[in-house]
């Protein structure tokens, strides 16, 4: 992996040095000559470490530290200070806003290489620590939400109440606008309507609920591929929805459903959507929904087997 190096200096003479130092260590250098030229460049291509002048006309080092560490996409890069003045007070001010080194000028070139190569070491463990806390985060939240849905199926007495909690704690957990089954998922029908639709108390938009739509070439074509895999469709702001019309009438921006294939009867289409925004659904997301689409296949299997049973008990 080639670094990138981000050198911000108002002196040709040090630029040059620190450039040529930085390239013979392999580094890919990038150079601004001021504040402001910094962060316009930071906004382009994100370096991996920054070495900043203090002293600069206009904006100081100080200033374009500040600005960087208030930068969501900047703020965790690290920062190391060049300066003529070694006052411990500077570099007080340096650390204190969050800076991982101070270097006094003149400097010299193998010092400087060595302080980068060590901080970008440790900016590396920092960086794998954070993405394993974060997937351990995921990990936690995703078994967390399966044993939520478990537990209201377990307090569902017939399938219609399964379902309907289904759809609320889907809608919950996903933070979405509306939550919906159709049933039954039949593309070659004349039309298609939800039986079953939760949304959220401030949700302004049309609703779904039991309303009579009439099948489009393009609904039933999605139908039939949805039907055809055993995972999530999406239409989001990187996918445009098949059926733009419906999309329109009912204020659908983002979705994401899944076919529902019981042991008996008739698939349904189990699905989200979002309204108030264009929300492009994460990896996480997507592979928790899937998950929720099989265990919902699962438990209404198991619901409709022993309403058989019980049938078939009661008429013997």
């Amino acid at each position: 992996m080639t670094y990138k190096i981000l050198i911000v200096d108002d002196t040709p003479k040090n630029l040059d040095l620190l450039h040529h130092c930085l390239r013979e260590a392999n580094f890919k250098v990038l150079v601004a000559q001021n504040g402001e030229a910094a962060l316009n460049r930071v906004d382009h291509i994100k370096p991996d470490l920054i070495l900043l002048d203090i002293n600069m006309p206009g904006m100081d080092g100080f200033e374009t530290c500040r600005r960087l560490k208030q930068k969501e996409v900047t703020k965790n890069i690290p920062v190391i200070f060049l300066s003529v003045n070694d006052k411990t007070i500077d570099k007080i001010k340096g650390f204190d806003i969050n800076a991982v080194d101070y270097i006094t000028k003149p400097f010299d070139p193998v010092e400087v290489i060595a302080r980068v190569q060590k901080h970008l070491g440790v900016y590396n463990v920092q960086k794998q620590l954070t993405n394993q806390n974060t997937h351990l985060k995921d990990q936690v939240h995703h078994l967390e939400s399966l044993a939520i849905l478990g537990n209201t199926f377990n307090q569902s007495r017939n399938i219609p109440q399964m379902m309907e909690n289904a759809m609320k704690v889907t809608l919950d957990i996903f933070k979405c606008d509306r939550a919906w089954l159709l049933y039954p998922c039949d593309p070659n029908a004349a039309s298609w309507y939800v039986p079953i639709e939760v949304t959220t108390p401030a949700y302004p938009g049309a609703h779904l609920l039991n309303t009579q739509i009439p099948m489009s070439a393009n609904i039933s074509k999605m139908m039939q591929d949805v039907l055809a895999v055993n995972e999530p469709f999406v239409f989001d702001a990187t996918f445009e929805h098949r059926d733009i019309k419906i999309a329109q009438q009912f204020s659908i921006q983002s979705e994401i459903h899944i076919a529902i294939h019981p042991k008996f009867g008739k698939p349904w289409l189990f699905g989200l959507h979002q309204c108030a925004y264009a929300r492009i659904w994460t990896e996480n997301e997507y592979n928790l929904f899937q998950d929720f689409g099989h265990y919902i296949t699962e438990s209404l299997g198991l619901f409709l087997s022993i309403k058989i049973l019980k049938t078939k008990i009661r008429n013997e």
